[in-house]
């Protein structure tokens, strides 16, 4: 007599597969992620089919290089100078590490137990100049590129970059994150480089530990194959948030002219401001702006005083330290900051630093 199958017997018993219930009650986590991958295609004017989900960037660039040096090992891989925090201050941009990878961005290459990796440290601002220079020859090479620094808030000509190696060598790879970007202003990553990785919190609002990103067809067929994906069930109270932010009104109409006119509000208020100096590096996104109030210790000394009075609104406006070796105050004007937002924190900088 033949068997009856288990999942038959389980199923007469009573007895249910146990799957991991989503945490926002009454959605399925599944159709969280569908929505949510259609709003990221129209913010990158893609196919929803080619959008992945990652907890993290740093997860997706390991995954997307360590699949790339698999499949040829000789891959030259250069890394933008603004994007790998392990590189000594004592590196000038364009010299050569041929060292095991530390950096948390290639943590998969090292647990993949590849021979120690050369890696070229370049300087995303004569990147366009040297391009030829830096693709040229049989060796692939695999770029990753931040679009816009997180430093100073200057942006990159990425679609440039891109055009002009593939016209040099068309096996390379152009990796672009844009976590500074997404939320922020609008890009079309279509013929503009073979992955984008963007984030579901920062100018979006949503939770962190989320990460998206733009994967190109023919990338993803040549290099890639599989692309692993998270769980949906236990990313759901993610998604659902990024789904709560991308539902707010300003997302449906041109918010980067909001974050144009929230900067120049801001920057207009600033110059009143005694004891600091606004820094404007060329072609600076303007969801970035960079405040030099002095040194390191005065600079760590004003965010504290600011956390201390509530200006620090998470997601809406927020700022940080950057670049211990020359120490400025970055703030991020999202698309839903407010002028009563920019209005406190202005004053409030202003009673700090006089």
């Amino acid at each position: 007599m033949k068997k009856p199958r288990k999942a038959y017997l389980n199923y007469a018993m009573g007895i249910r597969r146990q799957r991991k219930p989503s945490k926002i009650p009454g959605v399925s986590p599944r159709r969280l992620f569908g929505r949510l991958r259609i709003e990221f295609s129209r913010h990158f004017f893609c196919r929803p089919q080619d959008i992945k989900f990652a907890q993290n960037v740093t997860t997706h660039v390991a995954q997307i290089v360590t699949r790339i040096k698999k499949k040829i090992p000789s891959a030259q891989v250069c890394v933008d100078s603004h994007e790998v925090a392990w590189i000594p201050k004592s590196l000038e941009a364009g010299s050569l590490v041929t060292e095991n990878i530390t950096s948390p961005n290639f943590a998969g290459l090292k647990q993949k137990r590849f021979p120690a990796t050369q890696v070229r440290i370049i300087d995303p601002k004569t990147l366009l100049q040297n391009i030829s220079m830096i693709s040229s020859g049989d060796r692939p090479v695999v770029i990753v590129l931040s679009h816009v620094s997180r430093l100073s808030g200057e942006t990159f000509p990425v679609k440039e970059i891109y055009r002009k190696m593939k016209k040099i060598n068309p096996d390379s790879v152009l990796v672009v994150d844009g976590a500074q970007v997404a939320g922020a202003m609008k890009f079309d990553v279509r013929d503009s480089c073979d992955a984008y990785i963007g984030m579901t919190s920062k100018f979006i609002g949503g939770q962190p530990n989320l990460a998206v990103a733009y994967l190109s067809p023919e990338f993803g067929s040549k290099y890639l194959g599989k692309y692993p994906s998270i769980k949906a069930s236990e990313f759901a109270s993610e998604a659902h948030s990024a789904m709560k932010a991308f539902s707010h009104p300003v997302f449906k109409r041109n918010f980067s002219e909001r974050i144009n006119r929230m900067r120049s509000l801001a920057l207009s208020k600033l110059k009143g401001v005694k004891g600091i100096s606004v820094q404007s590096p060329p072609n600076q996104a303007p969801q970035i702006i960079t405040i030099k109030v002095g040194n390191r210790q005065k600079t760590l000394e004003t965010v504290e005083k600011l956390k201390k009075r509530g200006v620090e609104i998470f997601h809406n406006l927020g700022y940080s330290v950057v670049e211990p070796a020359r120490p400025l105050l970055r703030v991020s004007i999202g698309a839903k900051t407010s002028r009563v937002e920019i209005d406190k924190f202005v004053e409030e900088l202003r009673s700090i630093v006089s």
